[in-house]
């Protein structure tokens, strides 16, 4: 035992004061997951509304009014550490050890402050399983779902044509009035909304759609973007999905959800149709792999400018030639599954089930 003491106190006194405290961060971050996973209710309690609110407060306050993305500020940090760390080797000021071992606190650093500053989020109950939106649905179901939602789109293309053949996507304007709805509908149940939170056009275009991602929630930034090369008829779905994350919603299917009945009531044609439409694209996709011939009648009988908008989202999202898409896969489907979301990537989809559920709970209550 004194041997060993002995042995951590040598260790101790050769590490750097950050290397410290990133030790004792990651001790802290271990123990409060572990903590958080036992209990969802201790997780909507202490950290969400308590730790990540009034982190949401203060990092809202402190950037949001910077006219560039925190994205650009972050990765040039990263970049200044790098540089600094490789200078110090080249001059013989920091030994190889020394440099694997500040890598590694800078990536615990990273990782804590990963879950701190929104992580623990994914222990949170899902909006699914609260308001029991997982039941399954029958053929019937979605097939009505799908025919329905095939003329409501082509009905809002056909009203709004004018407003719809050329989209006016002003960046700063469509974030405030898409933050406003996802805003509304959160406190119209009672959960915690943020009227600060940021979501970036993220330029130059292609900048995550080379990940095949259109849009992300970072918490190294604390801000939500989305890709500048994404459709115009795209972007204020994908924003309202980003915003939902960064407030502090963190399954796929519980974001799409939120974005879609946020935007569907808007007051905004332009708004209204983007999340009809890109609804409607998860019933179609479901529709190709279930039900093919169902999906070519649908497709066949779309009216001609919601197809020329099916097209038009289709080139943007393949305009940009992808990097390493299987390892992207790969990561983002283990990261998901390891953050307790077992359907992993397939949880996007789920949308499609909880909307059904949603509308049928909500036309039983005030029949």
């Amino acid at each position: 035992m004194k041997t060993l003491i002995k042995i951590l106190r040598s260790v101790y006194t050769k590490l750097s004061k950050f290397q410290v405290f990133c030790l004792g961060f990651l001790g802290i971050t271990i123990v409060s997951a572990w903590i958080f996973n036992l209990d969802n209710n201790l997780t909507e309690k202490i950290y969400h509304n308590l730790i990540y609110s009034k982190f949401r407060w203060v990092w809202d306050l402190c950037i949001s009014w910077l006219p560039f993305p925190v994205l650009y500020l972050w990765l040039f940090v990263l970049l200044a550490c790098c540089l600094i760390l490789i200078y110090r080797l080249r001059n013989h000021q920091l030994s190889y050890t020394n440099l694997i071992i500040n890598v590694l606190c800078l990536i615990l650093f990273h990782y804590c402050w990963f879950y701190w500053t929104w992580g623990f989020n994914y222990h949170r109950e899902p909006l699914g399983i609260r308001w029991q939106l997982y039941s399954e649905i029958s053929e019937s179901e979605f097939i009505e779902s799908l025919k329905q939602q095939s003329l409501l789109v082509d009905s809002l293309r056909i009203a709004d044509s004018s407003v719809l053949d050329y989209p006016d996507f002003n960046a700063f304007k469509m974030e405030s009035e898409i933050r406003s709805l996802v805003n509304d509908f959160l406190k119209s149940y009672d959960f915690l909304s943020f009227s600060r939170i940021r979501c970036r056009n993220l330029s130059p275009p292609g900048f995550l759609l080379v990940w095949s991602t259109s849009g992300v929630y970072l918490p190294f930034c604390g801000e939500s973007q989305i890709d500048a090369g994404l459709s115009v008829y795209s972007k204020p779905f994908t924003m309202a999905h980003e915003l939902s994350h960064g407030m502090g919603w963190t399954h796929e299917g519980d974001c799409n959800l939120i974005a879609y009945l946020a935007c569907r009531v808007s007051g905004n044609p332009y708004i209204r149709y983007a999340a009809e439409l890109n609804y409607w694209r998860y019933l179609l996709n479901a529709a190709s792999r279930n039900y093919p011939e169902i999906y070519k009648q649908m497709i066949f009988e779309a009216n001609t400018k919601v197809k020329h908008d099916l097209l038009m989202i289709h080139e943007a999202n393949n305009r940009y030639p992808e990097f390493l898409p299987h390892v992207r896969d790969w990561f983002y489907e283990w990261y998901l599954k390891q953050n307790g979301i077992q359907t992993g990537q397939k949880s996007y989809a789920e949308i499609i089930p909880m909307v059904i559920n949603y509308d049928k709970k909500r036309r039983t209550i005030y029949q």
